[in-house]
């Protein structure tokens, strides 16, 4: 919503990429699929599971062989909400 509201054009809702053979390969939260950019939220457990973690280094590497841009947003800590 705040894309939308900061002028952005209305990105699209879980773009599903698929491989040659027509497999479900990934999918995003939201993208640009034209401009071929990602928009991914993640929270704290991306980084704090070790098999998410690797989980999302295999993704974003698949990614730039797809040549996908990503963006990450990730909640604003309590702590950085302070500053």
């Amino acid at each position: 919503m705040l894309i939308v509201l900061a002028g952005l054009p209305e990105p699209r809702v879980n773009w599903i990429v698929y491989d040659d053979n027509g497999k479900w390969r990934m999918r995003f939260d939201l993208s640009y699929p034209a401009l071929r950019l990602v928009i991914e939220y993640d929270d704290r457990q991306h980084a704090e599971d070790d098999t998410q973690w690797d989980r999302d280094i295999e993704r974003r590497e698949d990614m730039d062989r797809l040549r996908l841009r990503m963006v990450v947003v990730r909640p604003r800590s309590t702590a950085a909400a302070e500053h």
